[in-house]
């Protein structure tokens, strides 16, 4: 490996040799990484037919060293080895792209971030929460469009960048949803909430949300009885939605932008909870989110929970994300933890005591005036953490 900066993205692949039902599920694997001051277990992450991934990143200039392992001792995983060097940034590298500072964090006063190097980092984000999806297109070239009906995510990406936008807020996946002939909103008869989506417009289901190439996060047929056409098997991942993902994710990154990832949201928890074992299936996609991006700039979310009806108990919620910090740790380059809320996350969670996975605080929908007294009690709250507000006035 050569040339490689500090807050860099470094991909490591291996291939699996056994075959396994459903990797995803099956195959746990990682790295462990050691360079200056730092040793860490690093996740990686299933890619499609043989293939995992492992993201790292070098979090200060020196020499590093890895070494692979996977839950399973097959020998395509486990058992490689490299090294390389790390070389800083530029001043005018950094002043080209903020990202080269490094990975945002609290402030000594817990009030605030800052970039690795102590640069202040004021977020300035806007929700584009389908950003995965067909909805924000991505295009293969730099053509510019008009911003309008032919616009492109690169061409909302560059009127934003504009505009000293720093971070965009987005779902990582709507595996519930579906343009089909059941309604938006959409209850079974004893009261199960299959979706709350948003309407399509000209028709009477739900917006669709696949990628460009009609990908979808999951795979069909779904276990659900009953539902199995209607959502997909939440325990079989689709790689090539996600590769769409990461293409966009890395281009955010590349024009100094911090994406804000939220894994689902919060509709599809009564309909997770009742067919999958839970907490640990969604605590797994969970990890499999946050392994995938845990090398890219972001800021991380268990859930969005931008209301507590139509979904299940905030402590539901909860007890998966610290469930992947207790199996997994918390992401090994320091990415922060948040969530969307309603009307503040410190309501929903609780502080540190509760929700130990909290890297910052929240106030989100109801967005208003009305809520910004949360942002005081976050302020006061001990220790203390940074507080934004996710959903101010649209």
């Amino acid at each position: 490996m050569d040339n490689i900066h500090i807050w860099e993205k470094i991909e490591l692949e291996f291939h699996a040799v056994n075959h396994y039902a459903n990797p995803y599920n099956d195959v746990d694997v990682w790295v462990d990484l050691e360079g200056p001051d730092f040793r860490r277990r690093c996740f990686g992450f299933w890619d499609g037919d043989s293939t995992f991934r492992v993201r790292i990143m070098a979090t200060a200039p020196g020499v590093w060293h890895w070494v692979s392992g996977c839950s399973t001792g097959d020998p395509g995983l486990a058992g490689k080895q490299d090294g390389f060097t790390a070389h800083p940034w530029s001043e005018a590298e950094q002043q080209e792209n903020a990202n080269r500072r490094g990975m945002v964090r609290a402030t000594t006063n817990g009030h605030a971030f800052e970039y690795a190097d102590g640069t202040p980092y004021f977020m300035l984000g806007d929700t584009w929460w389908a950003v995965p999806t067909f909805r924000f297109r991505w295009d293969e070239d730099d053509t510019p469009h008009q911003i309008g009906p032919e616009a492109g995510f690169k061409d909302y990406v560059r009127f934003r960048k504009r505009q000293g936008y720093n971070c965009i807020a987005m779902i990582a996946s709507f595996a519930n949803w579906q343009n089909d002939d059941k309604p938006p909103q959409w209850l079974l008869e004893d009261g199960m909430v299959v979706r709350s989506a948003w309407p399509q417009a000209g028709t009477e289901s739900a917006e669709a949300m696949h990628t460009e190439n009609g990908d979808q996060a999951f795979c069909f047929p779904g276990r659900a009885p009953g539902l199995e056409t209607y959502v997909p098997d939440l325990e079989r991942i689709n790689p090539a939605y996600f590769q769409m993902m990461d293409k966009k994710i890395d281009h955010l990154n590349a024009q100094g932008f911090i994406p804000f990832i939220e894994v689902a949201r919060r509709d599809i928890g009564q309909l997770w909870r009742r067919y999958y074992p839970w907490p640990d299936s969604y605590s797994r996609f969970i990890h499999y989110v946050w392994a995938r991006y845990q090398a890219n700039l972001c800021f991380y979310s268990p859930i969005h929970f931008d209301w507590a009806g139509l979904s299940i108990p905030a402590e539901e919620w909860n007890k998966a994300a610290v469930a992947v910090m207790e199996t997994y740790g918390l992401p090994p380059f320091g990415t922060l933890l948040g969530t969307n809320a309603s009307p503040s996350s410190m309501i929903n969670w609780g502080h540190l005591d509760k929700a130990p996975w909290l890297g910052f605080h929240q106030i989100g929908n109801q967005r208003t005036h009305d809520v910004y007294a949360h942002l005081t009690d976050i302020y006061h709250a001990q220790p203390p953490l940074p507080g934004i507000n996710g959903e101010p006035y649209y």
